[in-house]
């Protein structure tokens, strides 16, 4: 082989290993950069995935063989796809997590402050979620039950609590059993409704 191509093998070789070291880096660099939003919105992700492709074409731009720069074209666009459904999922699990995380906020406010609409409040918020694919089946019921348990005990709790006479426990009596406490969807089981008759008295 001349000297001519021997250089010329070298210098692709050379040039391969760099693009691909250098690609790999950017991806590891910008997929680190993109996860470690706290909150990562639709405008983020579109950047993150322009990102990966402008990584793409950078590291090719330095190879002068057309038929290693076209070799390392599919090798990196079959990369590219793959770290792209990989934030992909990310990024939908990180939405998930964050929505969940502000519907909860909103669901403790209404628990700690129940009124006759905060199980109508809830379940707004939840099927909300769930028409925007951000609310699963499981997380929806659990918190559904959940608030329906805290709301009606925690209504009564707070009443008893904050009643000063005689004439306003047998109030707080009179809600439980008339099922005043249990407008606007609560529900509360029967042996529960009795523990909290027994505090009355």
């Amino acid at each position: 082989m001349e000297i001519g191509a021997k250089m010329k093998v070298a210098n692709d070789a050379m040039e391969k290993t760099s693009a691909i070291a250098n690609y790999q880096m950017g991806l590891s660099e910008e997929r680190h950069r993109f996860e470690g939003l706290p909150s990562p919105t639709s405008t983020d992700y579109d950047e993150h995935l322009h990102n990966l492709e402008k990584i793409k074409n950078k590291n090719l731009e330095g190879i002068s063989d057309p038929v290693i720069q076209n070799e390392l074209m599919l090798d990196f666009s079959l990369k590219g796809q793959l770290a792209g459904y990989e934030s992909e999922n990310f990024y939908n699990k990180k939405r998930v997590e964050v929505y969940e995380g502000n519907l909860l906020s909103l669901v403790d406010q209404e628990i700690k402050n129940p009124t006759e609409y905060s199980m109508e409040n809830i379940k707004s918020y939840l099927d909300s979620g769930k028409q925007a694919n951000l609310v699963g089946e499981k997380f929806y019921q659990q918190t559904l039950i959940k608030a329906n348990d805290d709301i009606g005990a925690n209504r009564i709790n707070r009443d008893l609590y904050m009643a000063r006479t005689p004439e306003e426990v047998d109030a707080v009596r009179d809600g439980i059993t008339s099922g005043a406490y249990e407008l606007g969807g609560v529900t509360i089981e029967p042996d529960k409704k009795k523990a909290l008759l027994d505090i009355a008295d």
